[in-house]
């Protein structure tokens, strides 16, 4: 469903209250929601991948991401190999010679430069090599009528309507809400024992949907780190 069509569905199940089930607060029930499956579910569905060519003798990157959570894993197709991390402390501790250049094994997160994710190489590549890369995305709000929710692919509109719901109970009337918190608990366990068993169901789809997403990212095991051990 499309942001129009949640909130009309909404409003049927609230009998038209549009004095609290105002369009702005629909929409951010909605949301909240949309936020509460999503961080249940960390799913491929919010996977995405790029790639960068590197230049010889530069091991530093901004990786031009918008909408970027985190890194999944890197890899370079010259060698097909899954690239490993590593932590920052422990390459300034353990690597005897840090200015060495070839084929890159390794990156490390160095935060943000201007909003975009930043890594280092290493090697230090001594060439041109492709990096890919895959990423986990934020799951942006709805906000124009027309917007539609990526869960909405996965058949959770349910889910997103029930969420809202139970937010609007929870705000129409302080006082009923309290006379009536029996009902909204028991209501808000339905939501919640309903909630897992389709997350799990759309996790497993979600993850076999991915399976063939990044082509060749785990072709071998990451190499061992530090070098020579």
């Amino acid at each position: 469903m499309i942001l129009s069509d949640l909130r009309t569905e909404i409003l049927n199940r609230i009998n038209n209250d549009t004095t609290t089930g105002t369009t702005a607060n629909l929409n951010r029930w909605i949301n909240l929601a949309q936020d509460e499956v999503e961080s249940r579910l960390l799913s491929r569905v919010l996977r995405n991948s790029g790639s960068f060519a590197t230049e010889a003798n530069v091991d530093t990157y901004a990786v031009m991401e918008i909408n970027f959570r985190s890194f999944v894993q890197l890899w370079q197709t010259d060698s097909p190999s899954v690239m490993t991390q590593i932590d920052t402390r422990a390459f300034r501790r353990v690597v005897p010679d840090p200015e060495s250049s070839g084929i890159p094994l390794w990156w490390m997160f160095l935060g943000y430069t201007s909003g975009f994710p930043q890594v280092q190489l290493y090697y230090i590549p001594d060439t041109t090599y492709t990096i890919n890369y895959e990423f986990l995305s934020n799951l942006a709000d709805l906000s124009a009528d027309g917007d539609e929710s990526i869960l909405s692919h996965l058949g959770y509109d349910e889910l997103l309507i029930q969420g809202a719901f139970i937010r609007y109970l929870q705000v129409k009337d302080t006082q009923r809400y309290m006379v009536e918190k029996g009902r909204f608990d028991e209501l808000l366990r339905h939501y919640r024992q309903e909630l897992q068993p389709s997350i799990d169901l759309g996790r497993r789809f979600a993850d076999w949907l991915g399976d063939d997403s990044v082509e060749g990212a785990t072709a071998k095991y990451p190499p061992s780190f530090p070098p020579g051990l």
